[in-house]
């Protein structure tokens, strides 16, 4: 008889040639070997790897409704800004949350690897993989022991270690009956003590919710299908129009001065000339400027991805107080009066305050808003 229970792994590198911690599907918690790990999956055991939130960075990330082939690239030009190492080094998937925005999950590319590596010698499939922040509810707190804390809140996912959580907690007024904590763990005054261990508690909450799979294969990023920004720009021309405003997002340096985006020397990227340029300047983050006029900002670039004409080349965006002007060259006048056309049926205002004839076409000015 075939064997179609559910186990939660803990995993912990410490234990790897040990033991871990197993919770099982009647919730006893158990330290089982590797070998006995792989005779219950030989029984038919479903097993889920829950991984710790502190091997992993979460970002929240708010976009305009996409489909799901721009979601990625969209994801992907934000989060670029965001890490710290190189992006081709990185494994990242994201899940809709509650606000309808997006929690991105980012891990070391080569740890991840080691993770899987190590299950797939000991020969056992894991039915799925998980982080145990999933069992904490939206404003949630979980001090896990004199080491650090879960915190999922408004403005900050993470694990901490203890004195960063401290350091945290000063501004913050979470409520008393939103933060857990364990018997080993710090007090904190008026706060839920947890009867069960670590481990039980998180499958209790994850009876109530199942945990997102991390290694879902509609949500994941896997890093083979990574592309660089070099390789976009490649495949600029080649696109289907619908994605040509997020791909845009990525070929660009983004600062932010005096509330202004600026969209500086797209034309200096390879995918419109040979040669290539950093135009990168980090002022502000693109978080702040999405706040402040994302709506105007993306119904603009909406317009601009539906109306683009075939070998129009853009070479700067400035973006301020719901105006948009966009410097391009296009190869004939007819073709640039098609793009008006085009972008005042999907009802932006568009003004010309400069045109120049070019010797294989005219470079334009454009100014873009959108009718009240």
């Amino acid at each position: 008889m075939i064997n179609h229970q559910l186990i939660y792994v803990f995993w912990d590198e410490k234990n790897q040639a040990e033991c871990f911690t197993v919770v099982n599907s009647s919730g006893q918690e158990l330290q089982l070997s590797i070998d006995d790990m792989r005779g219950l999956a030989e029984q038919g055991t479903l097993i889920t790897l829950v991984l710790p939130t502190k091997s992993c960075s979460i970002y929240q990330i708010e976009l305009p409704k996409l489909s799901a082939k721009e979601l990625p690239l969209a994801i992907q030009s934000v989060l670029e800004d965001k890490v710290i190492q190189p992006f081709s080094q990185l494994w990242w998937c994201y899940h809709k949350n509650e606000k309808g925005g997006y929690d991105v999950f980012v891990w070391d590319r080569a740890w991840l690897q080691q993770v899987r590596d190590f299950w797939a010698k000991q020969g056992i499939e894991l039915t799925g993989m998980t982080i145990d922040w999933f069992a904490l509810h939206p404003r949630e707190i979980l001090v896990l022991n004199s080491m650090g804390a879960l915190i999922r809140s408004d403005e900050t996912n993470a694990y901490l270690t203890m004195p960063l959580f401290l350091n945290w907690l000063k501004d913050k007024s979470f409520e008393s009956n939103h933060v857990y904590y364990f018997q080993d763990s710090v007090d904190y005054p008026g706060a839920i003590k947890v009867q069960e261990t670590f481990p039980v508690w998180v499958w209790k909450r994850f009876q109530e919710i199942p945990p997102f799979d991390i290694d879902s294969p509609i949500k994941k990023f896997d890093l083979a299908q990574y592309v660089s920004r070099e390789q976009l720009l490649d495949y600029f021309p080649k696109v289907a129009v619908g994605t040509i405003a997020f791909i845009a997002l990525v070929f660009v340096g983004v600062f932010f001065k005096n509330t202004a985006v600026y969209f500086q020397n797209l034309n200096q990227f390879k995918a419109f000339s040979k040669s290539s340029a950093s135009v990168i300047q980090d002022n502000l983050s693109r978080y702040q400027y999405q706040q402040a006029q994302k709506k105007q900002f993306w119904s603009i670039w909406i317009a601009i991805q539906k109306s683009y004409q075939p070998r129009m080349r853009i070479h700067q965006i400035q973006f301020d107080q719901n105006i948009m002007q966009m410097t391009l060259e296009i190869q004939s006048v007819a073709s640039l009066q098609q793009f008006k056309n085009q972008l005042k049926r999907h009802k932006m205002k568009v003004t010309q305050p400069q045109i120049q004839s070019m010797p294989n076409g005219v470079r334009v000015v454009l100014k873009l808003q959108g009718r009240a």
